[in-house]
């Protein structure tokens, strides 16, 4: 009989400035960081297996990005930091690390929506969070463009506590198409000062059967 390779999954929050390199790029960057840090790393054909959620955009910082990495054997938190920080490159560093079942389902597919804090806004939220339409102009593929209704991807909208600022959670889906700050600039009631436009991606989200959304 045929022994299954055992594997161990860690996940990996990262955080990044605004002027990071691409989710593309970091691809490359985490797969050559794994390969030169001497981590047992679980492989396929293409190298060290792994697998990344979204990334924010360029232009946004982020406090939530991340990674799955695959182990064959099991490793302290502690030990995975110390080898693999020294590799990574492109502004990236490890916030935090946890063991999770290999069996749940990857950051790829897991996460849906995004929280952000969007600081340069002014105006009252209201209005927005009473729109029932919203529409953004959206290039398809084939060069034809229409008009999007924005309102059913944006789960919640709320102004804080900080001068200027809204916090805004927003599905995945449509930031593949749509900035985020476009989307801003398109929500009644609210002003984008472009030149002191901030956007930060503070958490990455997943729906539960009962729609509540908890964190990656």
């Amino acid at each position: 009989m045929i022994k299954a390779e055992t594997i161990f999954k860690y996940r990996i929050r990262l955080s990044k400035d605004a002027n990071s390199i691409t989710t593309h790029e970091f691809r490359r960057v985490l797969k050559e960081a794994l390969a030169a840090s001497a981590l047992p790393c679980a492989s396929v054909k293409a190298g060290p297996r792994f697998n990344l959620a979204p990334g924010a955009q360029v232009g946004q910082a982020s406090s939530s990005e991340y990674a799955d990495i695959c182990l064959s054997q099991e490793e302290s938190v502690e030990n995975i930091n110390l080898k693999l920080s020294p590799f990574l490159k492109g502004g990236f560093r490890i916030e935090e690390i946890k063991e999770v079942p290999y069996s749940i389902a990857s950051v790829e597919n897991l996460a849906s929506y995004a929280k952000y804090l969007a600081k340069g806004i002014s105006g009252n939220i209201e209005k927005t969070a009473c729109a029932k339409k919203i529409e953004v102009e959206v290039e398809q593929k084939n060069g034809m463009r229409l008009l999007l209704n924005i309102r059913p991807f944006i789960y919640s909208i709320k102004q804080t506590s900080g001068l200027e600022e809204v916090e805004i959670i927003v599905k995945l889906e449509v930031l593949r198409s749509i900035g985020l700050g476009q989307i801003l600039a398109k929500l009644p009631g609210l002003e984008v000062k472009e030149k002191e436009l901030f956007l930060e991606r503070i958490a990455l989200l997943w729906q539960a059967k009962d729609g509540s959304l908890l964190a990656v």
